[in-house]
């Protein structure tokens, strides 16, 4: 068994006036660098779980799960420390919707720090260990976990790793299958093999169909990304690759579970000069419906983009912001809407100062379909008011909701924010990431649903 017990770390929770969260819980293993990587909600009782990174002294790096009630209350606390002191990283973590089972999928490096392996690890609601498996991929195989879905109609966890050659850079896409009591049922690869840079970006699974689609960069010729579809036993149903000038730096996808149709998001550039987000979508055959591009003023290589389905109206939802390779710039975070057909319905924009340059600013979204609005959450330097979580709530015409800012620390670097998570039954938002002050602390957001 790789788990080893530390004494859990005792969160702060502070409750906030009704303009703002509702409340805050940070998280401190007494280190110099906590973080909140991951957060799910179950949609049976409204409690949170919080995939974490802890450091100690005596224990290295390692990863904790942390359970709250709706009311911000810790429930409990689980650290995975291995035996050798091994470097754990968290990577994602889902909740049961039928028995409230927690499943965490973890990155354990090796002790040269050269390859790693893939952790699974179960509790129940209570915090009981369950059961845990440790997954090696031997000595000339690098595999490090990306994402992690729960097919609850299929009793399987679904996961998305990124895979090379040790020592090489043939990445290719591994997505592998898992029963519920961590028992390996399939593994399907893509790329690699003299395709260099295949790498993914996001899963996304039909829960009427079974269907998982994975999406990322590809390394064909042509550049570009990919899209892979697999059927509930893992056979491939299609591939689909578009050209860089439609579609690259794939970092997200979605399906409309009534209709089949998927979509995916990313960016293009056509140099010199001309930068563009794109949405591309698919029919279930994997045949291209339609394409949109955005311009992109900044013109930067690097973005991020979400994409989420409305599916009771077929709207599509995406949201981007750009990276800048140059400090006090203004970014715009753009969001818009289209129709299941490809008509632009909304389009918006935030516009805002930033004081920093580096790579992508990080951006979660989803479209919660209790309130049937859109949440987006992004994380801006400004170099007036620091390190700053915003959330912004639009309705389903793209009217503006909710628009609040939580400062995380002083003016450095956008690195704040992990991931965000709907409660199923209310609406409750939940952001994870990281809060600044002596050293750099674990964080939670709830916020109320939009109104």
């Amino acid at each position: 068994m790789g788990i080893a017990l530390v004494a859990p770390v005792a969160p702060a929770v502070a409750e906030q006036a009704a303009a703002g969260p509702r409340w805050v819980a940070t998280q401190d293993a007494f280190g110099r660098s906590d973080s909140a990587r991951a957060v799910a909600v179950s949609g049976q009782t409204g409690d949170v779980y919080v995939l974490g990174s802890m450091e100690r002294a005596t224990a290295g790096r390692f990863v904790s799960l942390t359970a709250y009630n709706r009311d911000g209350s810790r429930l409990w606390a689980r650290n995975y420390v291995t035996p050798q002191r091994e470097t754990a990283r968290p990577v994602d973590v889902v909740v049961s919707p039928d028995d409230g089972t927690v499943f965490a999928v973890l990155s354990v490096d090796d002790p040269d720090g050269f390859l790693a392996d893939t952790v699974l690890v179960a509790y129940d609601r209570r915090g009981r260990l369950l059961w845990e498996r440790r997954f090696d991929f031997g000595a000339d195989t690098n595999v490090r976990p990306v994402e992690m879905v729960l097919d609850p109609g299929r009793g399987q966890l679904l996961l998305l790793s990124d895979g090379s050659p040790f020592g090489g850079e043939d990445h290719f896409f591994l997505t592998s299958a898992f029963d519920l009591s961590g028992t390996p049922r399939w593994s399907a690869r893509y790329g690699g093999r003299g395709e260099q840079d295949n790498r993914p970006a996001d899963l996304a699974l039909n829960p009427s169909t079974g269907a998982v689609y994975v999406t990322g960069s590809a390394g064909t010729g042509l550049g570009g990304a990919a899209t892979v579809a697999y059927d509930p036993a893992g056979r491939r149903l299609w591939a689909a690759v578009e050209p860089a000038g439609r579609l690259e730096d794939v970092s997200s996808v979605a399906v409309n579970s009534r209709t089949g149709a998927i979509y995916v998001a990313g960016h293009t550039q056509n140099f010199p000069d001309r930068s563009f987000f794109a949405t591309v979508a698919y029919d279930s055959t994997g045949a291209r419906l339609w394409s949109r591009q955005e311009p992109d003023r900044l013109n930067e290589l690097g973005t991020e983009s979400v994409v989420a389905v409305d599916e009771v109206s077929g709207e599509v939802v995406v949201g981007s912001t750009p990276a800048t390779l140059t400090s006090g710039r203004a970014v715009a975070l753009l969001t818009r809407a289209y129709s299941a057909s490809g008509r632009p319905l909304w389009r918006t924009t935030l516009s805002r100062p930033i004081g920093q340059f580096g790579p992508d600013i990080p951006l979660e979204l989803a479209f919660d379909p209790v309130t049937r609005t859109t949440q987006v959450a992004v994380n801006f330097v400004d170099e007036a008011n620091g390190d700053l979580i915003e959330l912004v709530s639009y309705g389903l015409d793209g009217e503006l909701l909710r628009d609040e800012r939580y400062v995380t620390g002083p003016a450095a670097f956008p690195d704040d924010l992990s991931d965000l998570a709907l409660d199923p039954r209310t609406g409750d938002v939940y952001l994870a990431g990281t809060v600044t002050t002596d050293d750099r602390d674990g964080l939670v957001l709830a916020y109320p649903p939009a109104t």
